[in-house]
């Protein structure tokens, strides 16, 4: 709370002295601010949670929502896959949560997405959908053209993946991957 009064008062008391300050400082300092509080915020929406390592993915789904596809080569594709996390997502709180990792992963051949020859991509949280949490993510620019098989992987700090189907979880049968082509 200091330091939000010491802001105000530099930018009240704004001359050439201090227009360093507010130039480059200043901005550096609320964006910290915000983050600290946002952080708090976070902490105080899951304070209910008292052991991460006791939660478990029970259920993910890849979304019906592409940016486009196909896309041409050069470009990136675009996605989402909701995640449903009993005792997180269905909390509401309407924040992502800094235990939970996202990432949209691609691959030309259509194999169990926990191999090797899948490539991973971080993804961000975009919001709360019921009792889910909906993430976007892009792939890197694919300058290959093709058919590509593509899902999301979600895991609750160092936990094990599990990866986001067509029905649910994937298991490799009646709920798998989806596929974006690109074009020359």
């Amino acid at each position: 709370e200091k330091i939000h009064i010491a802001i105000q008062r530099l930018k009240s008391e704004s001359n050439e002295s201090n227009a360093f300050l507010l130039e480059g400082t200043i901005p550096h300092l609320e964006e910290m601010l915000l983050k600290e509080e946002e952080e708090e915020e976070e902490q105080e929406e899951y304070a209910s949670i008292e052991d991460y390592s006791q939660l478990s993915i029970s259920w993910a789904i890849l979304g019906d929502w592409t940016a486009k596809n196909p896309i041409p080569q050069g470009e990136q594709f675009e996605t989402g896959a909701q995640v449903f996390i009993e005792g997180l997502t269905d909390l509401g709180t309407g924040t992502a949560n800094k235990h939970v990792t996202c990432e949209i992963g691609y691959s030309t051949t259509n194999s169990d997405p926990s191999g090797t020859d899948w490539t991973w991509q971080s993804c961000h949280w975009n919001g709360q959908w019921g009792n889910n949490h909906y993430y976007q993510g892009k792939t890197p620019e694919i300058s290959t053209a093709g058919t590509y098989y593509y899902t999301f992987r979600f895991r609750i700090d160092e936990g094990t993946y599990a990866y986001a189907g067509t029905d649910g979880l994937w298991n490799g049968t009646s709920s798998t991957y989806k596929t974006f082509q690109v074009t020359m």
